[in-house]
């Protein structure tokens, strides 16, 4: 198919035996999303503003679904380092984000966003160490303990 077939003649850069996809100035990713309310989330929390940082913070999750990039991986041209740091970005988002409904006493919500964040893979003892304080937060004992202990074996 040429280029031209939908109108993506100014998008497509022709070089050698490839083409590159041109991003235009006023195109949005997911990503570009995450990074933006990421960001936000950041300075909210700097100036200590709880309520915007827990905005920002669940604006970027809403983009937070699984990996990106996987159908462009090949042979001559790997995107796993970018595969990886968005999976890290989208964990540590979740992560931060349960935490502070864990800090806000909101822990349905902290639950939610934890397993959210399992789902992603992924995981890290500090995961199962706030899965544990979630669970204890809810009075459930026995799935604290097995947290716990799932998190200790891991360090």
């Amino acid at each position: 198919m040429h280029s031209g077939d939908r109108g993506l003649d100014l998008a497509l850069l022709q070089r050698d035996d490839h083409q590159t996809l041109m991003r235009h100035e006023c195109g949005i990713s997911d990503t570009d999303l995450i990074e933006r309310y990421a960001t936000a989330a950041a300075a909210h929390r700097v100036v200590g503003d709880q309520e915007a940082t827990l905005a920002a913070l669940h604006q970027a999750a809403a983009y937070c679904d699984g990996p990106y990039l996987p159908d462009y991986d090949v042979p001559d041209y790997t995107l796993s380092d970018d595969q990886q740091h968005w999976q890290h970005y989208q964990h540590d988002i979740l992560h931060q984000l349960a935490r502070l409904h864990l800090d806000r006493a909101t822990y349905q919500a902290a639950r939610l966003v934890a397993k959210k964040m399992v789902h992603l893979g992924d995981e890290e003892p500090a995961d199962d160490d706030l899965l544990a304080d979630i669970y204890a937060a809810l009075g459930n004992p026995r799935m604290a303990h097995s947290y716990r202990t799932k998190a200790d074996a891991a360090r």
